[in-house]
């Protein structure tokens, strides 16, 4: 029976498209790229496990929020930048503004998508007889769980350390107002630059360890064998099904 290779590959440039640092809401590199490599990897394990099912479905959520978020980029750099007669202010909040409202999706969808997706590797490497992920650490947690926390982590402080900076243009209002003596604003991208020095170290940790995790775990020959000849043979037979996802995903790769 001929095996199915499973693509596991598109996992880490979708993971450095994804968590790389964004400072005053400009992404160079688009999430919603990123999140829709993550979803090409994912998309066969997805029939073979319900947690990676999970995850694909908030990657998949993830997508369109992002796209969203490159909209406003878009409209905010390229399009009110250019306005003549624009307040001072007015880029800075609507970056502020665009930036905490990306915030709140992110963290709820990113979270437990990142947990369900290594709690789905957990279950394929134990129902396969893997043994590259269950390596225990000092709390006596093996490395999918060790993933899982490391991701939480990651997740909240890059998605508060892209906003925090962007909070200093509410003290100039206040400063005009003369509640307040010294408007911080003027100094936001010394701020900026900080957070992105953290933001780039924290991505630098968390990417080296996403790839260490995948090598090891597609690297397991006798895992993976087992998990490419169950999914040629359970999966492979359902050409109606396969036939209906390739549509759907070209539909939404060509709107993208």
């Amino acid at each position: 029976m001929k095996k199915t290779k499973l693509g596991l590959g598109w996992l880490i440039p979708g993971v450095v498209m994804v968590a790389n640092p964004v400072v005053a809401f400009y992404d160079v590199l688009p999430d919603c790229i990123g999140y829709l490599l993550i979803c090409v990897a994912l998309l066969r394990l997805t029939d073979l496990n319900s947690s990676v099912a999970d995850a694909l479905k908030r990657f998949r959520t993830l997508i369109w929020i992002h796209i969203g978020g490159l909209l406003m980029q878009y409209y905010i750099y390229n399009v009110l930048a250019k306005e003549p007669k624009l307040n001072p202010q007015e880029i800075p909040t609507m970056v502020l503004l665009c930036a905490f409202v990306m915030a709140v999706p992110q963290i709820y969808f990113a979270l437990p998508a990142w947990r369900d997706l290594f709690k789905g590797f957990w279950e394929l490497a134990e129902r396969h007889e893997g043994s590259a992920v269950f390596h225990y650490g000092k709390r006596n947690s093996n490395l999918c769980e060790r993933m899982q926390r490391a991701s939480g982590v990651f997740v909240i402080l890059s998605t508060v350390l892209s906003v925090l900076p962007e909070f200093a243009v509410l003290t100039t209002f206040e400063y005009e107002v003369e509640k307040l003596p010294f408007d911080w604003y003027q100094f936001v991208w010394l701020f900026r630059v900080s957070a992105a020095m953290i933001l780039t170290v924290l991505f630098l940790v968390w990417i080296t360890r996403f790839i260490r995790f995948v090598l090891l775990f597609s690297r397991d020959r006798e895992m993976m064998d087992s998990i490419e000849e169950r999914y040629a043979r359970d999966i492979l037979p359902q050409s109606d099904m396969l036939s209906m996802r390739r549509l759907r995903f070209g539909i939404v790769f060509l709107i993208i």
